[in-house]
């Protein structure tokens, strides 16, 4: 489901006008995102493609995690904190961290994917910056480059308290076009 607590971002009303001028949301068509230009899927394809692969993954339901947003070359996912999460220090656990942000990028460099692939993570370095102590947990992918075969992300959760927000972990991942 996307929505939430977290708000869409600017990029996706950009391509979701692109698509409207272009006459057609169900097809591709041609964007200038960031002043390249890019094929891209009209932007309820790219909503519905990430949510049904969201969907599907039984250990983002097991996190409680949800889609918060979902642009171009930039997906946020939202867990809530919870006991069973944490580990025996009373941090939520550096495997549901890296999990969500994990998934954020792979879920970022999906909406560049050509069509007819899907995607997996071929490798990520993770920095775990601080405990992860929050209310709510907001996992932020950004594409920063994609090609035909991969695409390099970057990411970051955040953990919020009340109106505070911090900085738990940084990531930097590989992801890979796989043909389905």
């Amino acid at each position: 489901m996307v929505g939430g607590d977290f708000p869409v971002q600017g990029r996706l009303r950009r391509v979701r006008a692109v698509a409207e001028r272009e006459g057609d949301a169900r097809r591709p068509s041609a964007a200038v995102i960031g002043g390249v230009k890019q094929a891209v899927l009209a932007v309820h394809d790219i909503q519905g493609r990430v949510a049904a692969s969201f969907q599907a993954q039984g250990l983002m339901s097991t996190l409680g995690a949800q889609l918060a947003s979902v642009a171009d070359g930039e997906v946020q996912i939202a867990m809530p904190f919870a006991e069973r999460l944490c580990q025996q220090h009373g941090y939520v656990h550096a495997g549901a961290i890296a999990s969500i942000v994990d998934s954020a990028c792979g879920y970022a460099a999906l909406t560049r994917a050509p069509p007819d692939c899907n995607v997996v993570t071929a490798e990520f370095k993770i920095n775990f910056l601080r405990p992860a102590i929050g209310e709510r947990f907001l996992a932020i992918g950004r594409v920063q480059s994609s090609g035909k075969l991969l695409a390099v992300c970057t990411g970051e959760v955040r953990a919020y308290s009340g109106t505070d927000l911090k900085v738990v972990a940084i990531i930097q991942a590989t992801v890979a076009n796989v043909r389905s």
